[in-house]
């Protein structure tokens, strides 16, 4: 087993730090599909904020190599095999990349450099796996490296990711205690240059819902750059409903009910006609996906409906939840109050011995259907089930 430790590379200016440290984090996680190796990558976020204001920040180190000391450090803390760093400074309208693989007691064991354009990224990643694995005496899986895929065959949109995730594991790393210089809008336009570069790539989409929702519950920007740029990625992305389901989320957890209910709406509206409309497609294409119903969301909209006194609106949104959802239910933890306020607990035996009848091997289901009828004060019918439910699922540890 070798153990690999990856640290950001150094970047000159005007080139972004962002693509050193992604770059690097990308070759770990690459790492991680080997066979034999396991992978750590180390971001340098250090204290730059008061006592009284506490603030965190990613360093980049310069743009020469680490000192031998820093690297020999790592490798002594990290228990490494060895340490992978480099640099990328600006040449000439390129990029030149070092890359330098030291092991203990030998700070550069291996060094090798390129030079490339945007254009190369593709190219240069692979290479970059494939001198790690020569440097640090790896082999790799056949053809590993030649058969990559990005997400995205457009570079460009594939550097302005790595830009914009980047901000997504910043605010997840550093929380509460993010820079007051960060600026959260340039990574979300990062990101949604990405998009508009390949519409098809799914990663930019994915990581604006992620800084979105980081940001929110950090406190990072104000709620109208994040309700701002939600709506641009709706605009942007027009047939996903999730940039709605974000809102409504964000809506939900700022105190605002009203609005979060007709987010949450417009999302169902929008995730069943879209379903509605790739069933058609599929009758004709059977190559055409039909994308699954997400039960959370009527989840969701049902909690804030019973909130605001909406039992119908919520029994029903609740209902069609579950009518979704596998053995264990987890709707049903609202559906439960809700029934029992309105004196109609004997509904929820029912509905579990339903479940069960559906799924006669879960133990999850055997186990809420006997405590349901506990709650309904049946408790011999109860002990009768839960002895069923031992001969049936050969004495789980649920039951």
């Amino acid at each position: 087993m070798s153990k690999l430790t990856f640290l950001p590379f150094n970047v000159g200016e005007p080139l972004r730090p962002a693509i050193g440290r992604q770059l690097a984090n990308f070759l770990a996680e690459a790492y991680k599909n080997q066979p034999e190796v396991e992978t750590n990558f180390v971001n340098f976020l250090t204290q730059v904020g008061t006592a009284t204001e506490p603030a965190q920040a990613f360093v980049n180190l310069g743009s020469e190599l680490n000192p031998s000391d820093l690297v020999e450090n790592i490798l002594q803390q990290s228990g490494a095999d060895y340490a992978i760093d480099g640099t990328l400074n600006p040449v000439d309208g390129q990029s030149a990349l070092t890359l330098r693989i030291s092991k203990p007691g030998v700070t550069g064991a291996y060094v090798t450099e390129k030079t490339f354009d945007e254009s190369e990224t593709f190219d240069v990643v692979r290479w970059l796996v494939s001198e790690v694995a020569k440097g640090a005496s790896i082999r790799l899986l056949p053809d590993f490296a030649e058969a990559m895929e990005f997400g995205t065959d457009n570079p460009q949109s594939f550097q302005k990711f790595m830009l914009g995730f980047d901000a997504v594991n910043y605010v997840g790393q550093a929380g509460r205690h993010v820079a007051k210089e960060f600026d959260v809008a340039l990574a979300f336009d990062d990101l949604y240059a990405s998009v508009e570069a390949d519409p098809d790539f799914l990663g930019p989409y994915d990581a604006s819902l992620q800084l979105a929702t980081l940001c929110a519950q950090n406190n990072v920007g104000t709620l109208q750059v994040i309700e701002e740029k939600l709506k641009r990625l709706m605009e942007l992305v027009p047939e996903d409903y999730r940039a709605q389901y974000a809102l409504g989320d964000i809506y939900q957890g700022t105190g605002r009910p009203q609005e979060a209910m007709g987010a949450y709406e417009k999302a169902i509206r929008h995730m069943e006609s879209r379903r509605e409309q790739k069933i058609k497609e599929h009758e004709t294409d059977k190559e055409v996906s039909i994308p699954a119903l997400d039960p959370g969301l009527y989840t969701r909209l049902g909690i804030l409906q019973q909130q605001q006194g909406m039992l119908a609106n919520a029994e029903r949104s609740f209902r069609k939840a579950l009518a979704l959802e596998g053995p264990d239910k987890p709707t049903m933890q609202f559906m439960t109050p809700l029934l029992m306020g309105t004196n109609r607990g004997s509904e929820i035996v029912s509905m579990w011995k339903e479940v069960l009848d559906e799924n006669p091997t879960s133990p999850d289901a055997w186990g809420r259907y006997a405590v349901s009828l506990v709650l309904a004060k049946r408790n011999d019918e109860a002990m009768k089930v839960f002895e069923e439910a031992l001969e049936k699922t050969d004495g789980h540890v649920i039951i």
